[in-house]
Formats: structure tokens, sequence, C-alpha cells
């Protein structure tokens, strides 16, 4: 199954987040039944806020594809990927011009309404498309730290350099250079694309 993420997906449905301001379209792409992390395509409408101030008890991982998106006073914008850990306080989300973003939560997605910042790690920002990214070794975003219990997010330069143990199931795999997703088959089999690839495991 390959999603080409700025297209319409058909599966999309309204959903409202807690503590904002209107429904965003919401498509889940993935969910592991023993972990209960999810995987969803969401599109932000122009004029979008939450000004709940809370947060949630799993970490969260977004890739932002079109528009840009505002969290807690940072600017997220196309090509940035984003980790917030469980427990840090989130303030001021919203969006001027809409937004477009494939999330993942580590868990159960559950907000809390409150002023309590008690992240279990650091916050991270990185652009998958303009960030110096090693050839072969690959350039690992998250994994292994506090807080970032389950697998890894790491960035390729060409399919070619995804090691094979990667890609397996669980395992998915996002084109930044087209904004295409798919999970990994249980063939081990390296996508037939090119370009800079997003894999995250587990």
């Amino acid at each position: 199954m390959i999603v080409e993420l700025a297209d319409a997906h058909p599966a999309a449905q309204p959903y409202t987040m807690p503590g904002s301001t209107a429904p965003v379209s919401m498509a889940r792409l993935a969910l592991d039944p023993d972990t209960g992390a999810s995987l969803s395509l969401v599109r932000f409408p122009k004029g979008w806020r939450r000004p709940e101030r809370g947060h949630y008890g799993v970490g969260e991982e977004f890739l932002v594809v079109e528009g840009e998106l505002h969290v807690s006073g940072t600017r997220h914008v196309a090509g940035d990927l984003a980790w917030i850990p469980a427990g840090a306080l989130r303030h001021g989300s919203g969006t001027d011009g809409g937004a477009l973003a494939v999330a993942w939560f580590s868990g159960p997605v559950r907000w809390t309404a409150s002023d309590d910042d008690v992240p279990t790690g650091p916050s991270t920002r990185t652009n998958v498309r303009t960030v110096a990214v090693p050839p072969r070794d690959g350039l690992v975003l998250r994994g292994g730290r506090p807080g970032e219990a389950h697998g890894t997010t790491a960035l390729f330069a060409c399919p070619d350099d995804v090691p094979a143990a990667l890609l397996c199931p669980g395992t998915t795999v996002t084109d930044v250079s087209r904004w295409r997703w798919r999970p990994a088959e249980a063939s081990r089999a390296r996508p037939a694309w090119h370009g800079r690839l997003l894999v995250r495991t587990g």
C-alpha cells in the first residue's frame, strides 16, 4: 500500500481535538494493537487553533507535509520533523493558512488539560529535506534517549543506504522528496523510489 500524502485520503474523517476550535480531517494509516501506537494523516484547516494548554501522556512525532504549524511558540514548516516527549506542555497551537502533517503517537492518545510541564526528554525539530545526511550510514533523528522507547526514526540519502534489517513489519517508509508513504513489506524489499527516505521502526 502506497499513500500519496498530499492527495485527499478516502478514509479521512472529521475529528475535533480536545481543546481546539475546529475539527481537522484525519485518516488513520496504522495502529499497533499491542502498544496502542498510531500513525495518522491530519489536515488542519485555515485558522485552526488549540488555545487550551495541556499535554499528552505519550510522545508524539510529526512530519509537516504542507503549510506551517505552530506549537508552543515553535513554527514548524514543510519538511520539519518534530518530536514532543510525553508530558511536555503544549500551548498556543495553531495554523493560519492550514497544514498537512503525519503524526505518530507512541501509545494511546489521551489529552490532559493542565499547566504541568513534565517532559520525559527533550523536544527536537529537524528539516528532513535540508539537513545533511551522511552517505551509507544515514542520520538517526530519534531513538535510544529517555522517553523514546518506541523504535527509531532515521533519515537515509537514498534507498540503497537503508539496511535490509530495518525493512520489517512495523516499519514505515516516507519518501520526503515526493511525499509518499508506505509500510515495509515482509520481503524486506527496498522501495523503488529515489532520493531521501525517512524510516521509522516500532
